[in-house]
């Protein structure tokens, strides 16, 4: 099973409304709806994370159980042809999209991306996004090379720009 951010996670993240440990705010910083149960525990068992900590931001409704299967047929059919790949001319179209990328970006890197990942977090809009872009440009490209990092940047730089 593989675990994301409910709304209210997303929200504790920000505002810290619910007081977690260490241990819980990393975990949830990393249920990203991309690592299983297992990939969770061991990313982050030298900090003495177990498996009650994610029961209890279950608990809690922090986090969710993601269905893959579903998840897969969901986004492929969502996906636009490359074609047709045209970025939301709405700022706040543009930072749903942009803030989701972002995310996604950030999760790859593990834990040298957990700080990066805070930051993401804490955009509250596309400018904040866009003042992020050079610092996560340079994570993403460090991580995975010119190439391969060039091609996962591709998309959420363009949908920065606003280029259609």
């Amino acid at each position: 099973m593989r675990y994301a951010k409910t709304s209210l996670g997303a929200e504790v993240i920000k505002s810290r409304t619910i007081p977690l440990g260490p241990k819980q705010r990393t975990l949830l910083l990393l249920c990203d709806g991309q690592r299983s149960e297992s990939e969770l525990l061991s990313t982050t068992q030298g900090m003495g994370v177990s498996n009650a900590d994610l029961q209890e931001l279950l608990s809690l409704g922090l986090i969710e159980g993601v269905d893959v299967a579903a998840r897969g047929v969901a986004s492929a059919a969502a996906a636009p042809a490359p074609t047709e790949a045209v970025a939301p001319a709405d700022p706040a179209v543009r930072y749903q999209e942009a803030y989701r990328l972002a995310t996604q970006l950030t999760s790859e890197l593990g834990l040298r991306g957990f700080r990066l990942q805070l930051s993401v977090e804490s955009a509250m809009n596309l400018k904040d996004l866009q003042d992020l872009a050079p610092r996560l440009k340079e994570a993403v490209l460090a991580a995975h090379g010119p190439v391969k990092g060039g091609d996962k940047l591709r998309e959420f730089i363009r949908i920065l720009d606003g280029h259609t």
